[in-house]
Protein backbone atom coordinates (compact mmCIF):
# COMPACT_ATOMS: atom_id res chain seq x y z
CA UNK A 1 0.00 0.00 0.00
CA UNK A 2 1.59 3.27 -1.17
CA UNK A 3 1.06 6.87 -0.08
CA UNK A 4 -1.69 7.40 -2.66
CA UNK A 5 -3.51 4.33 -1.37
CA UNK A 6 -3.39 5.69 2.18
CA UNK A 7 -4.68 9.09 1.01
CA UNK A 8 -7.50 7.43 -0.93
CA UNK A 9 -8.41 5.34 2.11
CA UNK A 10 -8.68 8.35 4.42
CA UNK A 11 -10.61 10.32 1.80
CA UNK A 12 -13.26 7.57 1.70
CA UNK A 13 -13.03 7.15 5.49
CA UNK A 14 -13.89 10.82 6.03
CA UNK A 15 -16.87 10.57 3.67
CA UNK A 16 -18.30 7.55 5.49
CA UNK A 17 -17.73 8.90 8.99
CA UNK A 18 -18.97 12.43 8.29
CA UNK A 19 -21.76 11.80 5.74
CA UNK A 20 -22.81 8.14 5.86
CA UNK A 21 -26.27 8.71 4.36
CA UNK A 22 -24.81 10.58 1.39
CA UNK A 23 -22.08 7.98 0.96
CA UNK A 24 -24.37 4.96 0.91
CA UNK A 25 -26.93 6.75 -1.25
CA UNK A 26 -24.33 7.28 -3.97
CA UNK A 27 -22.19 4.20 -3.28
CA UNK A 28 -20.60 3.05 -6.51
CA UNK A 29 -22.18 0.17 -8.40
CA UNK A 30 -20.13 -2.82 -9.33
CA UNK A 31 -18.35 -5.84 -7.91
CA UNK A 32 -17.57 -5.92 -4.17
CA UNK A 33 -14.13 -7.26 -5.09
CA UNK A 34 -13.08 -3.83 -6.37
CA UNK A 35 -13.00 -0.64 -4.29
CA UNK A 36 -14.71 -1.89 -1.15
CA UNK A 37 -12.29 -4.76 -0.58
CA UNK A 38 -9.38 -2.38 -1.26
CA UNK A 39 -10.79 -0.10 1.43
CA UNK A 40 -11.09 -3.04 3.84
CA UNK A 41 -7.57 -4.20 3.06
CA UNK A 42 -6.11 -0.72 3.67
CA UNK A 43 -7.92 -0.41 6.99
CA UNK A 44 -6.63 -3.81 8.14
CA UNK A 45 -3.03 -2.93 7.25
CA UNK A 46 -3.27 0.40 9.08
CA UNK A 47 -4.61 -1.39 12.15
CA UNK A 48 -1.84 -3.98 11.77
CA UNK A 49 0.76 -1.19 11.72
CA UNK A 50 -0.58 0.22 15.00
CA UNK A 51 -0.71 -3.24 16.58
CA UNK A 52 2.81 -4.08 15.39
CA UNK A 53 4.24 -0.91 16.92
CA UNK A 54 2.42 -1.66 20.16
CA UNK A 55 3.72 -5.24 20.37
CA UNK A 56 7.22 -4.05 19.48
CA UNK A 57 7.23 -1.38 22.21
CA UNK A 58 5.57 -3.58 24.84
CA UNK A 59 7.63 -6.72 24.32
CA UNK A 60 10.46 -6.87 21.82
CA UNK A 61 12.15 -3.50 22.30
CA UNK A 62 13.16 -4.43 25.86
CA UNK A 63 14.60 -7.75 24.71
CA UNK A 64 16.58 -6.06 21.96
CA UNK A 65 17.83 -3.33 24.29
CA UNK A 66 19.06 -6.05 26.61
CA UNK A 67 21.25 -7.38 23.83
CA UNK A 68 23.20 -4.11 23.61
CA UNK A 69 23.23 -3.23 27.30
CA UNK A 70 26.73 -2.48 28.53
CA UNK A 71 28.01 -1.69 25.04
CA UNK A 72 29.18 1.92 24.75
CA UNK A 73 31.39 4.19 22.68
CA UNK A 74 32.83 2.98 19.39
CA UNK A 75 31.54 -0.55 19.86
CA UNK A 76 27.99 0.80 20.12
CA UNK A 77 28.41 2.88 16.93
CA UNK A 78 29.67 -0.21 15.11
CA UNK A 79 26.79 -2.39 16.29
CA UNK A 80 24.12 0.33 15.82
CA UNK A 81 23.38 -0.45 12.11
CA UNK A 82 23.04 -4.15 12.94
CA UNK A 83 20.77 -3.31 15.86
CA UNK A 84 18.62 -1.05 13.68
CA UNK A 85 18.37 -3.74 11.00
CA UNK A 86 17.39 -6.31 13.62
CA UNK A 87 14.67 -4.02 14.99
CA UNK A 88 13.35 -3.36 11.49
CA UNK A 89 13.30 -7.07 10.69
CA UNK A 90 11.32 -7.96 13.81
CA UNK A 91 8.89 -5.09 13.22
CA UNK A 92 8.34 -6.14 9.60
CA UNK A 93 7.70 -9.76 10.58
CA UNK A 94 5.13 -8.71 13.19
CA UNK A 95 3.50 -6.31 10.72
CA UNK A 96 3.13 -8.95 8.00
CA UNK A 97 1.83 -11.61 10.36
CA UNK A 98 -0.71 -9.36 12.08
CA UNK A 99 -1.81 -7.78 8.78
CA UNK A 100 -2.63 -11.13 7.19
CA UNK A 101 -4.34 -12.37 10.36
CA UNK A 102 -6.44 -9.24 10.87
CA UNK A 103 -7.55 -9.18 7.24
CA UNK A 104 -8.47 -12.88 7.24
CA UNK A 105 -10.52 -12.58 10.44
CA UNK A 106 -12.29 -9.31 9.55
CA UNK A 107 -12.93 -10.42 5.96
CA UNK A 108 -14.51 -13.71 7.05
CA UNK A 109 -16.55 -12.06 9.82
CA UNK A 110 -17.94 -9.30 7.57
CA UNK A 111 -18.78 -11.75 4.78
CA UNK A 112 -20.64 -13.97 7.24
CA UNK A 113 -22.52 -11.10 8.89
CA UNK A 114 -23.37 -9.54 5.50
CA UNK A 115 -24.83 -12.86 4.31
CA UNK A 116 -26.91 -13.10 7.48
CA UNK A 117 -28.08 -9.51 6.98
CA UNK A 118 -29.08 -10.23 3.38
CA UNK A 119 -30.98 -13.32 4.48
CA UNK A 120 -32.87 -11.37 7.15
CA UNK A 121 -33.98 -8.70 4.68
CA UNK A 122 -34.91 -11.34 2.10
CA UNK A 123 -37.19 -13.03 4.63
CA UNK A 124 -38.82 -9.70 5.48
CA UNK A 125 -39.14 -7.91 2.13
CA UNK A 126 -38.39 -10.69 -0.38
CA UNK A 127 -35.43 -8.82 -1.86
CA UNK A 128 -31.84 -10.05 -1.95
CA UNK A 129 -28.70 -8.24 -3.04
CA UNK A 130 -25.71 -10.08 -1.61
CA UNK A 131 -23.10 -8.15 -3.60
CA UNK A 132 -24.29 -4.75 -2.41
CA UNK A 133 -24.70 -6.02 1.15
CA UNK A 134 -21.12 -7.33 1.26
CA UNK A 135 -19.84 -4.11 -0.28
CA UNK A 136 -21.63 -1.94 2.27
CA UNK A 137 -20.32 -4.06 5.14
CA UNK A 138 -16.76 -3.80 3.83
CA UNK A 139 -17.07 -0.03 3.85
CA UNK A 140 -18.32 -0.17 7.44
CA UNK A 141 -14.84 -1.45 8.34
CA UNK A 142 -14.01 2.24 8.80
CA UNK A 143 -14.94 1.55 12.44
CA UNK A 144 -11.73 -0.49 12.75
CA UNK A 145 -10.01 2.84 13.34
CA UNK A 146 -11.59 2.93 16.82
CA UNK A 147 -9.49 -0.11 17.74
CA UNK A 148 -6.32 1.95 17.37
CA UNK A 149 -7.40 3.73 20.57
CA UNK A 150 -7.67 0.35 22.33
CA UNK A 151 -4.15 -0.51 21.16
CA UNK A 152 -2.91 2.83 22.50
CA UNK A 153 -4.44 2.05 25.89
CA UNK A 154 -2.45 -1.21 26.10
CA UNK A 155 0.75 0.85 25.94
CA UNK A 156 -0.51 3.03 28.80
CA UNK A 157 -1.14 -0.08 30.90
CA UNK A 158 2.31 -1.50 30.13
CA UNK A 159 4.01 1.70 31.30
CA UNK A 160 1.84 1.90 34.45
CA UNK A 161 0.00 5.00 33.30
CA UNK A 162 -3.29 3.11 33.57
CA UNK A 163 -4.56 0.09 35.49
CA UNK A 164 -5.88 -2.95 33.68
CA UNK A 165 -9.32 -2.32 35.19
CA UNK A 166 -9.36 1.20 33.72
CA UNK A 167 -8.15 -0.26 30.45
CA UNK A 168 -11.15 -2.63 30.44
CA UNK A 169 -13.50 0.28 31.11
CA UNK A 170 -11.97 2.40 28.37
CA UNK A 171 -11.83 -0.42 25.82
CA UNK A 172 -15.46 -1.37 26.53
CA UNK A 173 -16.57 2.22 25.92
CA UNK A 174 -14.60 2.34 22.67
CA UNK A 175 -16.03 -1.00 21.53
CA UNK A 176 -19.56 0.16 22.42
CA UNK A 177 -19.14 3.31 20.31
CA UNK A 178 -17.66 1.24 17.47
CA UNK A 179 -20.54 -1.26 17.49
CA UNK A 180 -23.11 1.53 17.76
CA UNK A 181 -21.60 3.36 14.79
CA UNK A 182 -21.40 0.14 12.77
CA UNK A 183 -25.08 -0.47 13.53
CA UNK A 184 -25.91 2.96 12.21
CA UNK A 185 -23.91 2.37 9.03
CA UNK A 186 -25.50 -1.04 8.42
CA UNK A 187 -28.95 0.41 9.02
CA UNK A 188 -28.38 3.24 6.53
CA UNK A 189 -26.82 0.95 3.92
CA UNK A 190 -29.56 -1.68 4.22
CA UNK A 191 -32.29 0.96 3.93
CA UNK A 192 -30.75 2.17 0.67
CA UNK A 193 -30.11 -1.32 -0.71
CA UNK A 194 -33.42 -3.01 0.20
CA UNK A 195 -35.65 0.09 0.01
CA UNK A 196 -37.18 -0.29 3.47
CA UNK A 197 -38.29 2.23 6.06
CA UNK A 198 -35.87 3.74 8.56
CA UNK A 199 -37.21 1.99 11.67
CA UNK A 200 -37.58 -1.36 9.87
CA UNK A 201 -33.96 -1.15 8.76
CA UNK A 202 -32.80 -0.27 12.29
CA UNK A 203 -34.75 -3.19 13.74
CA UNK A 204 -33.64 -5.79 11.16
CA UNK A 205 -29.96 -4.84 11.32
CA UNK A 206 -30.10 -5.46 15.07
CA UNK A 207 -29.74 -9.16 14.23
CA UNK A 208 -26.30 -8.86 12.55
CA UNK A 209 -25.29 -6.42 15.32
CA UNK A 210 -26.10 -9.04 17.97
CA UNK A 211 -24.15 -11.57 15.94
CA UNK A 212 -21.16 -9.24 15.85
CA UNK A 213 -21.40 -8.72 19.62
CA UNK A 214 -21.35 -12.50 20.13
CA UNK A 215 -18.21 -12.77 17.99
CA UNK A 216 -16.54 -9.95 19.95
CA UNK A 217 -17.42 -11.56 23.29
CA UNK A 218 -16.06 -14.90 22.08
CA UNK A 219 -12.80 -13.22 21.04
CA UNK A 220 -12.58 -11.40 24.38
CA UNK A 221 -13.04 -14.66 26.28
CA UNK A 222 -10.08 -16.19 24.44
CA UNK A 223 -7.76 -13.18 24.25
CA UNK A 224 -8.25 -11.13 27.43
CA UNK A 225 -6.43 -13.49 29.85
CA UNK A 226 -3.39 -13.58 27.54
CA UNK A 227 -3.55 -9.80 27.04
CA UNK A 228 -3.63 -9.18 30.79
CA UNK A 229 -0.51 -11.31 31.29
CA UNK A 230 1.20 -9.51 28.42
CA UNK A 231 0.66 -5.90 29.46
CA UNK A 232 0.20 -6.04 33.24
Amino acid sequence: MNIKGIKDYFAVWRKIMARPIYFYTFMEKGDWKDRSITFLLAGCWILAAALSLSVFVIQLVWILLGLVSGITGLKFLIILPVFAALCSMFLLIIFLMTGVLIFAVVFAALIFIALVNDRVFKLYCGKSDIKESIKSFFYSSCTLSFLILVILLTVFVKFKAMSFQNFMTGSNIIMFVSVLYAWGLWSIASRKIYKTGKMISVFLTLIPVLLMIILILAADYKLLPALERLIS
